[in-house]
């Protein structure tokens, strides 16, 4: 019978299921891993909400929305730009609620703006989904540089 000893298998301070890969942290970073985002790049919250600085560019990953929409334990709080176009998405939530970059959701099923963030540091493109959001309709959920939207060129 093996004891778990704290100062051999755990480092100190780190939450046991975290040093043992168990659970929502472990899934996230398998998630982060699939994207391209390397441990060090990014930080979860207690509430497992998600923030990096780096970019995730997810342009046609389709894999990683599995039915349409992020998995359940991705949500993001921040990111740099965000890309997630062709992905075949029908659902924004799990979206970064701030970003310091652009954001695309070009191309995609998205029926509603539920989950888009809140603010775009820089340009934000969204057109060409199931439902043709106007510049108008974003800008009253999401502070943004620019807004290019399904009327833009009207």
């Amino acid at each position: 019978m093996r004891i778990a000893r704290e100062r051999l298998d755990f480092e100190r301070g780190l939450d046991p299921k975290k040093a043992m890969g168990l659970g929502t942290y472990e899934k996230i970073r398998e998630w982060m891993d699939e994207v391209g985002v390397g441990i060090r790049n990014f930080s979860v919250n207690d509430d497992f909400s998600i923030n990096t600085e780096m970019d995730i560019i997810a342009t046609e990953r389709t894999e990683l929305f599995p039915g349409g929409e992020f998995p359940s334990y991705i949500r993001f709080n921040n990111s740099g730009s965000f890309d997630i176009d062709a992905c075949e998405l029908n659902s924004l939530v799990g979206c970064p609620r701030y970003i310091k970059g652009y954001f695309s959701c070009q191309q995609n099923n998205i029926t509603t703006l539920q989950g888009f963030p809140e603010k775009v540091s820089n340009d934000v493109y969204c057109f060409g989904n199931e439902v043709k959001f106007t510049e108008k309709e974003i800008k009253e959920v999401c502070t943004s540089m620019s807004v290019q939207a399904d009327d833009s060129d009207e």
